[in-house]
């Protein structure tokens, strides 16, 4: 599991309207928010606030609104780290989160986080793919003769064999 505190305030520099302290722990907050999954209860109007002001991300209706464009499917949480690792970093640390956007891409590169969600996308369309293709071969018995007879489709830990 990742460490829960990456950053402290010596790592950053104070902003006019930020303190080190501040960055510090919101680069702390947005890795566990992504270290947990994405959970909603972790998905805080002040880490939405400072979020959609980093990483290229404009501000969305709300809240609610930012959470269902970056957190709701697999593809999504993807883009959502890609975005993360590889955001340009704009801005005078005095003035910006660039400091904060710059260590934080760090640790995301680091932790393999985009590796991990692209094997779960994969694995996920996959499994989208091979129920679509049991429920066609069930449905229309023309494809059964395209599927090999020991054609094995798993899906969702159950075994099902092609006829």
């Amino acid at each position: 599991m990742a460490q829960s505190q990456h950053f402290s305030p010596a790592d950053f520099t104070p902003s006019k309207f930020s303190t080190a302290e501040q960055k510090a722990i919101f680069g702390n907050q947005l890795l566990a928010f992504v270290a947990a999954g994405f959970p909603e209860k972790k998905f805080t109007n002040a880490l939405y606030e400072r979020l959609s002001n980093c990483f290229g991300f404009i501000a969305h209706m709300n809240r609610n609104g930012f959470f269902e464009t970056f957190f709701t499917c697999i593809a999504d949480k993807l883009r959502f780290i890609q975005a993360l690792a590889n955001a340009p970093r704009y801005g005078d640390p005095a003035y910006t989160f660039s400091d904060v956007e710059r260590a934080i891409g760090e640790v995301v590169r680091s932790m393999g986080w985009e590796a991990e969600y692209e094997t779960r996308l994969a694995q996920e369309s996959e499994t989208i793919e091979r129920n679509l293709l049991t429920s066609l071969a069930s449905e229309l018995p023309i494809i059964r003769r395209y599927v090999p007879k020991s054609a094995v489709i798993r899906t969702n830990a159950k075994i099902f064999e092609m006829l």
